[in-house]
């Protein structure tokens, strides 16, 4: 996160790609960072993760979820 900050500081642009692992880690991992990111790029499974929402159900995109959007926390 401190290399964000620093980045956005210094005036670059930022963004996070991400790739799956457990839905806690990545939350905890990521929800930190997107105050300070322009771009984030993630699946839908990920995007559930860090949303902490169910947004994959029988291995297909349960859509309704994936397009909620929630309020800044």
């Amino acid at each position: 996160m401190t290399l964000l900050k620093r980045a956005r500081a210094a005036g670059l642009e930022t963004n996070l790609e991400l790739c799956t692992i457990p839905a806690e880690r990545q939350h905890r991992l990521v929800a930190p960072c997107l105050p300070h990111l322009d771009l984030l790029i993630v699946n839908d499974s990920e995007i559930g993760a860090i949303a902490g929402a169910k947004t994959v159900a029988g291995g297909q995109t349960d859509l309704p979820p994936a397009r909620r959007r929630r309020a800044p926390r």
